[in-house]
């Protein structure tokens, strides 16, 4: 029953702060609003650099290059 109570309680002081206390759910808009921003410029990043990707040419390999002999485990005598 206490915890009931103590939910209650909660609850209704939860809502009275919001409506008492406009300048918690503005702060709240105010941040949000300087992740919007950020979150637009990492996305531009990423879209540059996805695109910077895209355009990027690799090197072929060489054929030469996969006949070229391969270094073996075996020890060399002493």
């Amino acid at each position: 029953m206490r915890s009931f109570a103590a939910f209650l309680l909660g609850i209704i002081l939860g809502v009275v702060g919001t409506i008492y206390f406009p300048e918690l759910t503005s702060h709240r808009e105010q941040i949000n609003a300087e992740l919007k921003k950020q979150l637009d410029v990492l996305q531009a990043q990423v879209q540059q650099l996805g695109n910077e990707l895209k355009n990027m040419k690799l090197p072929k390999p060489k054929a030469d290059d996969a006949a070229s002999p391969s270094p073996s485990a075996s020890a060399s005598p002493k």
